[in-house]
């Protein structure tokens, strides 16, 4: 199966592009705690801009930002 760290990104891009906001700092988070890297789920984000309205993705990237810290 994939890693605990595709799962996490891939659970990143999907509620960035179905604008699932409530859960994606959780998801976030623990993508961050399994090594993903702030820059490519940034990267991941702004790729899901294609498939979304630039409004989710603004509001993904914020998210991470605050994750970040």
């Amino acid at each position: 199966g994939a890693s605990f760290r595709v799962r996490e990104i891939s659970v990143v891009a999907t509620l960035t592009v179905t604008g699932y906001s409530n859960r994606l700092g959780a998801h976030i988070r623990g993508a961050l705690n399994v090594g993903a890297p702030p820059d490519f789920l940034r990267w991941t984000m702004t790729n899901c801009g294609y498939f979304c309205e630039s409004s989710s993705v603004t509001k993904a990237q914020a998210i991470l930002d605050k994750a970040v810290g």
